[in-house]
This record gives C-alpha cells, sequence and structure tokens, in this order.
C-alpha cells in the first residue's frame, strides 16, 4: 500500500518539537504564578469582619479592623455606611448606647459604649482613629493630683500617670494590644487665660475634656471672661455622643449648667462627680468636672479630692 503525501522534513520536526517545549513551559510559568497574583485578595479577606448583631458581639481585635475601616473609609459619607452595615449606629445613623463589657484584672466588671467615630488623631501620624470609647460608669476614684494646684494641668498630672501605667495595665491583654495613642489638647499649665499655652500629649487612656463633653464654650460663658472660654474652647471638639444627647450649657454660666442623663456616673453604685482633664483656668487648686446630677462645672473639684474617673480611648 501506497501511502498519500509526504515524509514530513526532519528539520520541521525538531522546530514543532521545539515550539511544543516552549510552549509547555509558558503554560506551566503561568501556572506557578497565578498564587502570587492572588494575594490582594488575601489581604482583602484579611480586613474582611463578620457582621454581628451588637457592639457586645464583636471582639476587640474586630472592632479594631472595623475602627480601620471607619478611618480608611472615603469621607464621613463612607465611615457612616461601614457604622451602619456593621451596627455599630442605626438606620439614622445615630449611636444606639450599646455597651460592651468586659472584666478588669482586679475582677472589676464594667462596660464601655462608642463615644464618636474619626474624631481622634493617631500620635503615630497614620492619621484619624476610626472609634472613641468612653467608659459607661466610674472605674476608680482618685485625686488629679497630689495637693491642691492644678500647675502642669493634665500632662503633669498624677492621673494621667494613673491611666497610662497603672490602669492600662488593668486592661484585657487583646483590648489593650489594640488602642491606639492618640493627640489630646489640653491647657497643660494650670490656670491661665493665655489660648496659645493649650499644648499636646499623646496618650492611650485619657479623661474628657470641658468642650470635648459640652460643645462649644463661647456660646454660654458670661461676659468678661472670653478669654478663659477661648482656652477651654481649644481643648478639642463635642463627642457624637454628647451632641446627639443634647449636651450643652445653659445661657449665663457654667453655674446655671443643666444635668444630663447621659452625663450621671456612679461609682460603688452611687452617682457622683466625675474629673475632666481640663484645669480651672481661673483657680490653681481645682480641676473641671461633671457633678453627681449630671451637670457641667467649670469650677470642679479641688485636684487632690478623690474624684470618680471617667476615662476614653480610641482603636
Amino acid at each position: 500500500m501506497c501511502r498519500t503525501g509526504r515524509r514530513p522534513h526532519k528539520g520541521l520536526l525538531i522546530v514543532i518539537v521545539v515550539a511544543l517545549v516552549l510552549l509547555a513551559g509558558s503554560v506551566a510559568l503561568r501556572v506557578t504564578m497565578v498564587p502570587a497574583c492572588s494575594s490582594s485578595s488575601a489581604s482583602d479577606a484579611a480586613t474582611t469582619v463578620e457582621q454581628r448583631a451588637s457592639l457586645n458581639d464583636y471582639s476587640w481585635d474586630e472592632l479594631s479592623r472595623l475602627s480601620s475601616m471607619i478611618a480608611a473609609a472615603d469621607g464621613d459619607d463612607g465611615a457612616l455606611q461601614v457604622e451602619r452595615d456593621y451596627n455599630l449606629v442605626d438606620s439614622s445613623g445615630h449611636l444606639t448606647g450599646a455597651t460592651k463589657d468586659f472584666t478588669l484584672s482586679d475582677g472589676t466588671a464594667v462596660s464601655v459604649q462608642i463615644a464618636g467615630f474619626r474624631h481622634d488623631t493617631r500620635s503615630d501620624g497614620s492619621g484619624m482613629a476610626g472609634i472613641t470609647f468612653i467608659f459607661t460608669d466610674c472605674i476608680a476614684s482618685r485625686p488629679m493630683c497630689t495637693r491642691a494646684d492644678n500647675a502642669g494641668g493634665w500632662r503633669s498630672s498624677a492621673m494621667r500617670a494613673y491611666l497610662n501605667s497603672g490602669m492600662l495595665e488593668e486592661l484585657p491583654s487583646d483590648l489593650r494590644e489594640e488602642i491606639a495613642a492618640v493627640d489630646k489638647r489640653t491647657n497643660n499649665v494650670g490656670e491661665t487665660d493665655d489660648v496659645s499655652l493649650v499644648s499636646t500629649t499623646s496618650d492611650k487612656l485619657w479623661l474628657f475634656s470641658f468642650v470635648e463633653v459640652t460643645g462649644d464654650v463661647d456660646s454660654w460663658w458670661e461676659t468678661g471672661r472670653q478669654p478663659y472660654a477661648d482656652v477651654l474652647d481649644a481643648e478639642g471638639t463635642q463627642y457624637q455622643l454628647f451632641s446627639e444627647a443634647g449636651v450643652a450649657c445653659s445661657s449665663g454660666n457654667a453655674e446655671s449648667a443643666m444635668g444630663y442623663g447621659v452625663l450621671v456616673k456612679s461609682f460603688d453604685g452611687q452617682a457622683c462627680w466625675w474629673w475632666e482633664r481640663s484645669a480651672d483656668d481661673d483657680d490653681s487648686s481645682r480641676f473641671n468636672g461633671i457633678n453627681g446630677e449630671g451637670e457641667p462645672n467649670v469650677h470642679g473639684d479641688d485636684a487632690d479630692d478623690a474624684t470618680g474617673v471617667v476615662p476614653g480611648f480610641c482603636l
């Protein structure tokens, strides 16, 4: 039997074999590169947080990742979408009052709630902290300073040293590892009406300033005390928790402030005064605070009085 067609040339067979080898190598190369190309998906998965019903259901690691997502969101609208998606606010964007419960190293049961979002600046220069928390009640009763003297303000106070060392160590390790140091603006001089003396500290645990609780001080301060109002106003801005609750001082002066339920705190079952980090600007012996009826008080307590401690912190 005769075969039709020509016998392939040997040189042509070699070319075909080489081409097939090169093609196989190319396919193999593509296959081995797939895992490297998929690394971005793994990174995305690492930031994914499972949606939970309430604040108390999240771990501190999950809340820290949510805080990073809120901080990195495209503007306040983008942040609000994250907050809604993960049930940190209600459908209208308001805080729900939900708490997260945990236990200090000495066995004390405590809880915190969200004070605001994208409010504080991280001290490491990486931008905003996504979530700020406040304790729902006093976690201790301590003096602000060792004597009745506000010289050096918050920066030099015994309270600041205690919160950022001893108190910090009492927190659960999984929370402590996630807390971010943030910049806090405060009159760190004491008795002064010079707004240029307001300066910045970096803190992991801190007390709220007068203006962070009440909002704009200038609108209610009595005539003749404007320089003191300017000092207090330079210590930050009001948190969402307090603005939504309508906290403000009534017209006239600080002594006629109204009480607010959100500001009523207790210690050992008793309603009590609690400290703010703002020094009394015209009395060298005192720091500002909130009284047991939830009234912001610009004259507060003597610095060496044992008064309630309600810290804040950021993730």
